[in-house]
């Protein structure tokens, strides 16, 4: 899946009141990239159109994600899930959640997610993905780290380098290994309250070329443009 990083963080008048937050909010993001690489593997001919609708109420968010290979016109993937969200400070929160994996093809996954993100100078966060009820005898984890940092350029464009790592065991079908390094550029504008454009290009190194699923995960480079909507 695909995440949109570095929203802008605009100053707010102290003098003014600060405005209350609805309970419950949406958002509709709608990706077009060159490449869909999920734990690195490639994935698809592409490009590829990601899109996903959420919605959150105090912490809980469920949403619906799906792949669709404009080169292939066919759809790959829709996925379901609902995770939550705590603050254990004003710089660090902890997240779990439940993603069912339905590819369209056939077959799907269970996934259960853990993570940890820090904000700050840097932007740094781990997570953990466990496949439960796979058909194969044993189960399979996956493990991510990322950092990143945001350079506002103006009030409403802001600049994200960043790199992320991933090692995985067992995934589709027995794949085991430091699977690949992504490192990348995110660049963001604030339309308005309620619309964010993206642009975002990035490099993969991989290092499982031959993999039990017949999708490799090997060197590419990406990218793509986005835009996010709030409700």
């Amino acid at each position: 899946m695909t995440l949109i990083m570095g929203k802008g963080i605009q100053a707010q008048d102290t003098e003014k009141k600060e405005e209350k937050k609805p309970a419950l909010t949406g958002e509709y993001n709608s990706t077009f990239s060159a490449k869909n690489t999920p734990l690195g593997y490639i994935v698809g001919k592409g490009p590829h159109h990601k899109s996903t609708l959420s919605s959150s109420w105090k912490g809980f968010n469920t949403f619906i994600w799906q792949d669709y290979d404009i080169g292939d016109q066919k759809l790959l993937e829709r996925d379901y899930g609902v995770n939550y969200e705590k603050d254990v400070n004003k710089k660090t929160s902890v997240n779990f959640g439940y993603t069912y994996w339905n590819y369209i093809g056939g077959g799907h996954d269970n996934v259960i997610s853990l993570g940890l993100n820090h904000s700050g100078n840097v932007n740094s966060g781990l997570s953990y993905l466990y496949f439960f009820e796979k058909e194969e005898s044993k189960p399979a984890h996956a493990f991510k780290v990322n950092i990143s940092k945001n350079y506002g350029l103006t009030d409403k464009l802001t600049l994200t380098p960043s790199v992320e790592a991933a090692c995985i065991k067992n995934t589709f079908g027995g794949d085991t290994g430091f699977s690949n390094v992504n490192a990348g550029l995110n660049l963001d504008y604030i339309l308005n309250n309620h619309f964010t454009v993206s642009g975002f290009v990035n490099g993969q190194l991989g290092f499982i070329h031959e993999t039990a699923s017949g999708f490799p995960i090997d060197n590419a480079m990406n990218c793509g443009l986005s835009i996010d909507a709030s409700f």
